[in-house]
Formats: C-alpha cells, sequence, structure tokens
C-alpha cells in the first residue's frame, strides 16, 4: 500500500486477495473517506465492523491472511471505537 492514501491504498490489498485467494470469500471495494484521514491509510472490514489503520503492504497481507481467511482480528492496528465519535 502507498502511503499517499486512498488513490492508492487498496493496491497492497487486491495484490494479496490475489495471491492467497481471497476473492473467494471477500470483496475488495475502494471508496472515498472514511472520516479518519488522520489515521490513514485505512481499511475496512465488514460485516465485523473493523477498521484498520496506518496500512503498509505487510499489514495488507497479514489481513487477507489472519483476519479475512482466519478469522482473527489484528487488534494492534485497529481504530479503536472510541476514536470515532
Amino acid at each position: 500500500m502507498r502511503p499517499e492514501g486512498q488513490q492508492g491504498g487498496t493496491d497492497g490489498l487486491a495484490e494479496e486477495f490475489e495471491k492467497q485467494g481471497a476473492f473467494d470469500r471477500s470483496s475488495l471495494v475502494q471508496t472515498g473517506c472514511l472520516g479518519l484521514c488522520q489515521e490513514g491509510p485505512l481499511a475496512a472490514v465488514f460485516p465485523d465492523n473493523v477498521f484498520y489503520r496506518d496500512l503498509t503492504a505487510a499489514d495488507a497481507k497479514a489481513i487477507v491472511k489472519e483476519h479475512l481467511l482466519e478469522g482473527k482480528a489484528l487488534p494492534n492496528k485497529t481504530v479503536p471505537d472510541r476514536d470515532w465519535y
């Protein structure tokens, strides 16, 4: 994922979706602003309502493998609920 944010932010995730076969189980959708620009690049996982922040290519690999394929969120990269208020 590139640091410039949402315009290039899905690159690392798309690559990992492809490598790990996640497109068989999940969808990848690029959106506009999620409201926490200071935390970006961001990714949201629904229906789990988990928001990930400060993402890197290594994080993308872990999110796909651990969260999407194994069902375990990565607590050290999530946006705490308090940040949404």
